[in-house]
């Protein structure tokens, strides 16, 4: 269930931010809305990440935001909040164009760690387990000035991955 919460608050972040060219969401794409307590989910919740949301806005961590709940093929909750950008004044709308960069570390964490709730893999698990590639991988040294490659004292496992220190660049 953390994990779930964890993708939720990822999506949420993703679609934050200043409205320029990329991404559009429109109106025309919604499918049918439904309460959130029919497909399952909390009213009182929601409204607790919306309020999260504000406070975040008003204390300048991000302009504005859209988000969208759906489950089951509904969108049971939606909120539009703050300004478009930080450099004017125009509300956020439910149909902002956005620029979203290097989006596929995100989805790619969120499904490997529903795949560690299903219990089809563990994060400490080393990477060579599911790329065999990844056996014998030396790691950059620094010896008196020069370049070395030496053995790692560890092997790299998915949670480097996910926190971004396995050395991979």
């Amino acid at each position: 269930m953390l994990y779930r919460r964890f993708a939720l608050a990822l999506a949420l972040v993703s679609v934050s931010g200043a409205a320029t060219a990329g991404v559009a969401f429109a109106e025309a794409s919604i499918p049918t809305a439904a309460v959130p307590e029919d497909v399952g989910l909390s009213s009182d919740r929601l409204k607790r990440i919306e309020a999260v949301t504000k406070t975040n806005i008003e204390q300048g961590y991000m302009p504005g935001a859209i988000m969208l709940v759906a489950r089951r093929g509904k969108v049971a909750w939606t909120s539009v909040q703050g300004k478009l950008d930080g450099k004017s004044d125009a509300p956020m709308k439910m149909d902002a164009i956005f620029r979203i960069y290097s989006m596929t570390k995100p989805i790619v964490s969120v499904a490997l760690m529903q795949m560690v709730e299903e219990g089809k893999l563990q994060v400490s698990d080393p990477v060579a387990k599911y790329l065999p590639e990844f056996k014998d991988v030396k790691v950059g040294v620094d010896k008196a000035g020069a370049f070395e490659l030496v053995a790692p004292t560890r092997p790299m496992t998915l949670q480097d991955l996910l926190r971004h220190t396995s050395g991979l660049t």
